[in-house]
């Protein structure tokens, strides 16, 4: 069974609050817009979520020529437990 798209969501959620707004039900209506706004905000950000998982966690350093880790505070964690190149 697939999950609905984000358009049915709102197509559903829109008809709910049209026969909401035909009952003269005002909470009804609020009560929907808030949840299609949570909706909403849960399917994108879930499609975040797994981008960034999808994505190398890695971006390229210039000053040490390195990979360093960019997930939060790990970035300064893994450029300081790097070993250190000597100069020749």
């Amino acid at each position: 069974m697939a999950l609905a798209s984000i358009d049915e969501w709102v197509i559903g959620f829109a008809k709910l609050r049209r026969i909401a707004s035909n009952l003269k039900l005002r909470w009804v209506q609020t009560n929907l817009r808030l949840l299609l706004l949570s909706v909403i905000a849960k399917l994108i950000m879930g499609r975040l979520i797994t981008m960034l998982a999808i994505q190398n966690s890695t971006t390229y350093c210039i000053a040490t020529q390195r990979s360093i880790y960019v997930w939060g505070e790990v970035a300064a964690i893994a450029s300081l437990s790097m070993p250190q190149e000597r100069d020749a």
